[in-house]
């Protein structure tokens, strides 16, 4: 009769009471183990995992950490059997002789159908193999592996290896640092009184001349600029020009109300009449002023355009505008 033979008939050399309680595993935890034992015996392994992962979730009692690694053994599983294993070789209750047993009969072959992976990852970042996480590095312990290809991620680092039955491989998936080159330093020469050494046959070129704006296109932004507010200014004109007519047809249409002679005295009539005479007044000043200034400044734009200095440093413009004109001083070598 083999081994999986013998945990399925409870004959595990002694080593499991499969009946009765469990004397390290408190009262609940005992009535899910007798659970879990009855539906092993009937051979039922996924019911009865499930019954002792409910017995070990109330307490981590030595005896269902042994029945757990015994179970999934017999269900082909030495991946999970050896990670209960090993929970129960370390626990402080777990009976010596029992230690020593397993260690000499089950470990080695469980040890013999897995692989096992020492992770080395940067501290801190979470380490995943195949897709599921298993802890932040560093890991204390090596992790058990089925043999195959496997997956290895920890941050944005990932690696693919491949193993057998019984290998341990390192896994190294700590980021490669990037050297930093030294910025270049530069010494700068000590200050000297002397003047440089030219050597004989070496001619010194002079600098290069400075840029200058064409004086064509400065003499077209200015010229132009100086006409622009002379058009503004005659539009400006026209504008009270037509205002002025509409104001003195209102005051005409006023006046031949009234009739001739008729504002010798103050009436409200006559007020209306001499605001409006007052306004068609101002409205003709200001669009002869802007005739006049506009059509004198487009002159001066005209012109500068026309006798632009050669020389734009020895040039001198000044436009004006007043109430009786406009016109500009302007002045330079031609």
């Amino acid at each position: 009769m083999n081994r999986r033979n013998c945990v399925r008939a409870a004959c595990f050399v002694g080593l499991v009471a499969w009946g009765g309680s469990v004397a390290d595993a408190s009262p609940e935890s005992d009535v899910r183990f007798k659970e879990a034992v009855a539906l092993q015996k009937q051979g039922k392994l996924e019911d009865a995992r499930q019954k002792y992962l409910q017995a070990l979730a109330l307490d981590r009692a030595p005896s269902i950490l042994l029945n757990l690694a015994l179970l999934e053994e017999d269900a082909n599983r030495p991946v999970e059997a050896l990670t209960y294993l090993r929970g129960y070789l370390v626990h402080p209750q777990a009976k010596p002789d029992k230690v020593a047993k397993l260690k000499a009969d089950m470990l080695p072959g469980l040890i013999a159908q897995t692989a096992r992976a020492e992770v080395h990852a940067q501290p801190g970042s979470p380490v995943s193999i195949d897709g599921k996480e298993i802890g932040n590095a560093p890991l204390k312990d090596p992790v058990d592996l089925m043999p195959g290809k496997h997956t290895f991620g920890a941050g944005a680092q990932s690696k693919e290896i491949t193993f057998a039955a019984g290998e341990t491989k390192v896994v190294d998936i700590t980021p490669t640092p990037i050297a930093v080159q030294p910025a270049p330093t530069s010494v700068a020469p000590p200050p000297s009184s002397a003047p440089p050494a030219i050597s004989p046959g070496v001619d010194i070129a002079p600098p290069p001349p400075q840029r200058e704006e064409p004086p064509s296109r400065t003499k077209w932004i200015v010229g132009g600029s100086i006409a622009g507010v002379g058009v503004v200014g005659v539009i400006v004109g026209a504008g009270f020009a037509a205002a002025s007519s509409s104001t003195k047809s209102d005051a005409d249409a006023l006046a031949a109300q009234l009739g001739p002679g008729s504002c010798a005295t103050s009436t409200p009539q006559c007020t209306a009449l001499r605001s409006k005479q007052d306004d068609l007044n101002g409205q003709r000043t200001a669009s002869w002023v802007g005739y006049i200034g506009g059509g004198a400044l487009i002159g001066v734009g005209i012109a500068t355009v026309l006798l632009w200095p050669k020389s734009p440093a020895a040039a001198a413009f000044v436009p004006y505008v007043d109430r009786n004109g406009g016109g500009a001083s302007f002045s330079g070598s031609f």
